[in-house]
Formats: C-alpha cells, sequence, structure tokens
C-alpha cells in the first residue's frame, strides 16, 4: 500500500540567482534543534534530502540562509485527477 503523506523538516542551504529573475533555492534536511524529532522517523528510512528550486526573485528575496520549512509530500489521487480533468473539459 502505498503512503499517503509523509513529512520532512528541511532548511535553506543555497541561493543562487539564475539571471531573468529567477533564482536557485536548494533545501537540505534539518537535523538540528527544531528538525531532529520530526525527521528522526522519516530519516530512519531516508537519511539524506537534496530538493531545489527555481523561484522568482520577489519570493526568493525573501527567504533567508538556514530559514526552515516543513515539507510536506503527499500522494496524488490519480482517479481525482481524472475525474477533475474531464470536468474541466466539458464546461
Amino acid at each position: 500500500m502505498a503512503v499517503k503523506a509523509f513529512t520532512a523538516k528541511v532548511k535553506i542551504g543555497s541561493k543562487v540567482p539564475n539571471g531573468a529573475g529567477v533564482t536557485s533555492v536548494s533545501f537540505y534536511p534539518n537535523y538540528g534543534s527544531n528538525g531532529a524529532e520530526i525527521n528522526k522517523e522519516w530519516a530512519a528510512s531516508t537519511p539524506g534530502l537534496s530538493y531545489q528550486m527555481s523561484i522568482k526573485n520577489e519570493l526568493a528575496d525573501r527567504l533567508n540562509m538556514g530559514d526552515e520549512y516543513t515539507a510536506t509530500f503527499t500522494l496524488d489521487d490519480k482517479e481525482s485527477e481524472v475525474a477533475s480533468d474531464v470536468s474541466n473539459s466539458s464546461a
């Protein structure tokens, strides 16, 4: 059976402007005091994480090195997606 959702505590490890108004932001696991307990169970099965996003500078400028976030990954319900696609196409 598929896992419906899981979370990981992450923090910003790097911010690199790519030009054209976009910054590449990299997130890494937060094993510090704030993230240690929530990441303890997650890290037992997946001891590493690397996540990178390209973000428009308007948002990236408001993110700070070391900021901590909770990343939540949820399984997409493919049946709902199909039903939504069908209902949207008949409008």
